[in-house]
């Protein structure tokens, strides 16, 4: 239980040092969304699963939609996504030690989409500060993690999807 707090308050720290790194971001001249990241929680599934074909409905290659799925504790029989992560998938100093969350994270995305709003999960904070991308979009949460935030809730996905394409088209991404 120490360890764990330990754990929690070094990945905290790790987040402030790298929301004060990140510059703001210009979006490159080419414009366009090649590979999209999304990450969220795992009783989020059948919104994470309606935004991803939403995607692929904008013309997104459906593999170059990655998503990876926090769980606070995962079954070992689980069948939810191939890529989902717990607190167990970083080592003590906040680094990566899951070979999932690795991969992850040491990808370039164009597109961040950050669907959760509980800014206390410190993995899916930690994870969104350290991700390579050109735009990040969220759910109402960390303000300073997200170029674009969409102030709805976390069940009504059709509005989300309906002002992320605003925001995409006014950008010229989509």
């Amino acid at each position: 239980m120490v360890f764990k707090s330990i754990q929690e308050s070094l990945a905290k720290k790790k987040v402030k040092r790298l929301l004060k790194g990140i510059n703001k971001r210009i979006l490159p001249k080419t414009y366009g969304v090649n590979t999209i990241a999304i990450l969220s929680t795992k009783d989020k599934a059948e919104q994470v699963s309606q935004l991803t074909a939403f995607f692929i409905s904008c013309g997104i290659n459906p593999n170059a939609i990655h998503t990876l799925v926090y769980s606070p504790t995962i079954s070992n029989g689980e069948d939810f996504y191939s890529d989902t992560f717990d607190e167990n998938d970083f080592n003590w100093r906040g680094q990566a030690v899951g070979s999932g969350v690795k991969e992850f994270v040491n990808r370039q995305y164009n597109l961040l989409v950050n669907y959760y709003t509980n800014n206390e999960l410190w993995p899916l904070t930690l994870i969104s500060a350290k991700v390579k991308r050109n735009l990040a979009v969220s759910v109402g949460s960390h303000y300073s993690l997200n170029d674009i935030t969409i102030y709805c809730g976390l069940e009504d996905i059709k509005t989300f999807q309906t002002e992320l394409k605003k925001y995409l088209n006014a950008l010229n991404i989509i």
